[in-house]
């Protein structure tokens, strides 16, 4: 969908997102965030990294959760103090 040069919206990647996580497919959904990230200069929604968050925590992936972390630091989420 990335590819096709038609224009699609941080909702529809949200939604995306929760598909593939609901399918049981957390690292194809992380690949695609990335690639949107990268490739559009789109940021996000921060529902899209949370939704991958909660499915590496409750698999116990510490190092992928850490590398997400950093990812969305990079896009500009950044944390309140």
């Amino acid at each position: 969908m990335a590819n096709s040069n038609c224009h699609i919206g941080p909702l529809t990647w949200d939604t995306h997102v929760k598909f593939l996580v609901d399918a049981g497919d957390a690292e194809k959904a992380d690949t695609i965030l990335r690639k949107v990230a990268e490739q559009n200069q789109m940021k996000p929604m921060l529902s899209s990294y949370m939704t991958i968050m909660d499915h590496y925590a409750e698999r116990g992936d510490v190092q992928k959760t850490e590398k997400l972390f950093h990812r969305m630091r990079k896009v500009g989420y950044v944390p309140i103090s």
